[in-house]
């Protein structure tokens, strides 16, 4: 996904949202729905003006574990993060990660996606991609996070290893910039999380990892 302004986004409409949203790209994909997915953890991190909680992706929270080729793109259906605060920028990111020589590799990785959720007195929901957000070719249209295997290309490239046959986690994440955070790494809040800059990785404010959720074939 391509560098561009912050865009505040409301809440999906219900109906949109009570989509079920099972969608694998590829020929080889299907939803092997009677295979339970293993549970998927939540990691927030304190932020200054505020509160994030209940991270998610419709397809991704749905039971069930999806088969897909390792060659095909997989999108994080309408991610969506409940806030209250002052008001704050936020970068979604989208990938999988794989066992690989005893650590966890990314091998699909999506762009990272801006939003801005606007001030909230109460704990409200927002989405994480914008109306306007161009979707990478052979992707779903919508508001959603869709991931490309290792290496990615030259616009939204991906720091990991290829994919292999056998399970894998499915991760969602939030990143903000450097004028919030503070630190250099954070860039301009649209560099990849995977990658190096300034020698430093980026560092995610929340986190849901959703454990086996992918297998690959």
């Amino acid at each position: 996904m391509p560098e561009k302004d912050i865009i505040m986004v409301k809440k999906p409409k219900p109906e949109v949202l009570a989509l079920s949203g099972l969608l694998v790209l590829g020929g080889l994909g299907a939803v092997l729905l009677a295979m339970k997915a293993g549970g998927g953890g939540e990691t927030i991190r304190p932020i200054p003006d505020g509160k994030l909680e209940g991270l998610g992706s419709p397809n991704l929270d749905a039971a069930g574990t999806f088969q897909i080729s390792r060659t095909a793109k997989f999108a994080a259906l309408l991610p969506y993060v409940h806030y209250i605060g002052t008001g704050r920028s936020v970068y979604s990111f989208f990938q999988i990660k794989q066992l690989i020589n005893g650590e966890m590799v990314t091998v699909f990785g999506s762009g990272v996606a801006g939003v801005f959720l606007a001030p909230a007195a109460i704990l409200t929901q927002y989405a994480l991609v914008s109306a306007q957000e161009v979707q990478p070719p052979g992707c779903p249209s919508g508001q959603n996070l869709c991931a490309e295997p290792w290496p990615g290309n030259e616009t939204t490239p991906i720091c990991g290893a290829p994919p292999r046959v056998g399970p894998a986690d499915a991760v969602l994440e939030i990143y903000q910039n450097a004028t919030q955070s503070g630190n250099p790494a954070d860039a301009d809040g649209f560099s990849s999380p995977t990658c190096m800059h300034d020698g430093r990785l980026r560092i995610w404010i929340a986190q849901r990892v959703y454990k086996n959720k992918i297998q690959f074939i």
